[in-house]
């Protein structure tokens, strides 16, 4: 994290991240599976072995402004986010792998929020852009999207026993 209380503008955080994991499974008895080709019942023998390796790398940066215009408080915060997988399935049989395809996995989105603040009115409003994309010898999908957000709450009790108290609503979409 990067802050100087100096400067309002600067509260900038940056996270990331890479994780590696490989699996071997063995059924140590048969399986009924379906061939994801024929749709036709097979039978795995005991001791069908899945293999699964996965990296997953990411990273979210963000910063958050702070300053007022006419008695208003802003925290305009704004960022963005990656993740990505890539994953090798094998197995002598097919076993677990056999619906699990290799493949990579691409997500990413970017986000503008403000955060407005005025005596007893609090207005939340953002943007958020999502995207995705998989691909693998199977096929390929992708997709975006544009998500609002707005929060508005009230705190209209200024008496010590109800002062903190925050009334609010919120609308917002999400994309998965």
């Amino acid at each position: 994290n990067i802050t100087d209380e100096d400067k309002s503008w600067l509260d900038l955080h940056i996270n990331a991240s890479y994780n590696k994991t490989n699996l071997v499974m063995t059924s140590l008895v048969p399986q009924n599976r379906f061939d994801p080709v024929t749709g036709l019942p097979i039978v795995l023998p005991a001791g069908s072995m899945s293999t699964f390796d996965i990296a997953t790398s990411g990273i979210d940066i963000w910063n958050t402004s702070r300053f007022e215009t006419t008695g208003i408080a802003h925290e305009l915060t704004y960022g963005g986010d990656w993740v990505g997988d890539d994953v090798e399935t094998g197995g002598a049989a097919g076993g677990a792998s056999f619906y699990t395809p290799s493949g990579k996995r691409n997500v990413s989105g970017a986000y503008i929020q403000d955060k407005l603040t005025w005596d007893w009115l609090e207005v939340i409003a953002g943007l958020r852009y999502d995207s995705y994309k998989l691909e693998s010898d199977v096929g390929e999908a992708s997709g975006d999207r544009l998500s609002p957000r707005i929060t508005v709450g009230v705190s209209p009790f200024e008496t010590a026993s109800l002062s903190g108290l925050q009334l609010y609503g919120t609308y917002a979409e999400g994309y998965r």
